[in-house]
């Protein structure tokens, strides 16, 4: 039952910082990309959430005590990894943004689906001319090495439409 007000919470938070960004947000700024990939995300969030506290909560009670031992705030582990996220920001050719996505949506699949430790990926226009990709990776190498495969892929595809790049790796925590 904790895990899924866990969940239900942090979908909700994700959604609602989702709406509040595409409400402030220019119409094709990054602010209005991040606030629709929240939105988009959100459930991915609530799920995985989920996942974590409930595991979380097998493993307190199996081996005894981190919920017991202190409850202060200093001395206490980082949270834990529970996964990697690679995002990419690109900058198109005005027009282009729907015709790179339908590309993204039928190789990139092709690409990362039989790669060791690919958990899912997402596409988001975020204005008329950016794309932001979303890809959910087991390990940091993982999704540090999804950023070359892409970059290479966009290279050999759509370099003529790509005005700029821009990547991040994340970990994806969770707190108890």
């Amino acid at each position: 039952m904790r895990a899924l007000g866990w969940a239900f919470a942090v979908g909700l938070v994700a959604a609602l910082a989702g709406a509040l960004l595409l409400r402030l947000a220019g119409p094709t700024t990054l602010g209005q990309g991040a606030g629709v990939v929240l939105l988009m995300a959100s459930p991915i969030l609530a799920i995985s959430t989920g996942v974590v506290v409930a595991a979380s909560s097998r493993r307190s009670r199996a081996g005894g005590g981190l919920a017991r031992a202190g409850g202060g705030l200093s001395g206490q582990p980082p949270l834990p990894a529970i996964g990697f996220v690679r995002l990419g920001y690109y900058k198109l050719r005005g027009g282009t943004a729907d015709g790179v996505a339908r590309r993204l949506q039928s190789e990139l699949k092709l690409v990362y689906g039989s790669e060791a430790g690919f958990v899912g990926c997402l596409v988001v226009r975020a204005g008329s001319d950016e794309l932001i990709s979303v890809s959910q990776w087991l390990t940091r190498e993982q999704a540090e090495a999804a950023v070359e495969r892409e970059l290479r892929w966009i290279k050999a595809t759509v370099a003529a439409t790509v005005l700029q790049t821009e990547s991040h790796v994340g970990a994806v925590v969770a707190a108890n």
